[in-house]
């Protein structure tokens, strides 16, 4: 829990002090975008985690998770253009609202499957392998449009992107 209120203040913070940002590299937009889906990432990596085993514990988390990431969308919309360039904030406002959605809605639905506390049955097997896929389907355009957007940045702003480990 303490993890979550750390991410929370943290969120915030950002959040509240966003009026005022002001980026003076691209280096420093670029991280600032990047550190945001990474907490995003975390977030699903507690969900994830404690889904089959601790369904209320994922499900507090979900919840966490969507006072978080509104804070994100929030902080990423009102990020100026950089050097003319809006593309990059816009592409990551887009999947973080995607993100926004999937919590809300998908991992609310995965979550009441397991909180029934048997094992799932065929019906809802199948049912937590369409919503995958959907969720799958769903993002990958998303994910591609942020990928160019980002390599687009780098490229017109001189920036060296390090591969992230997975």
């Amino acid at each position: 829990m303490q993890r979550f209120i750390l991410i929370l203040s943290s969120v915030f913070f950002c959040a509240f002090s966003s009026a005022a940002q002001v980026f003076y590299s691209a280096r420093e937009y670029n991280d600032a975008i990047i550190a945001n889906q990474e907490k995003i990432v975390q977030l699903y990596q507690v969900i994830g985690e404690n889904m089959v085993e601790n369904p209320p514990a994922a499900d507090s988390a979900r919840q966490v998770a969507i006072i978080v990431v509104n804070g994100i969308v929030d902080f990423t919309k009102r990020m100026p253009d950089f050097n003319g360039n809006g593309e990059f904030r816009d592409a990551s406002v887009h999947i973080f609202q995607y993100y926004l959605e999937t919590f809300r809605n998908e991992y609310k639905e995965i979550l009441d499957i397991f909180r029934m506390g048997k094992q799932p049955d065929e019906g809802q097997i199948a049912r937590l392998e369409f919503i995958d896929r959907q969720l799958q389907i769903k993002e990958q355009p998303l994910d591609d449009a942020f990928v160019r957007a980002q390599m687009k940045f780098a490229f017109e702003n001189d920036l060296e992107l390090m591969r992230t480990k997975k």
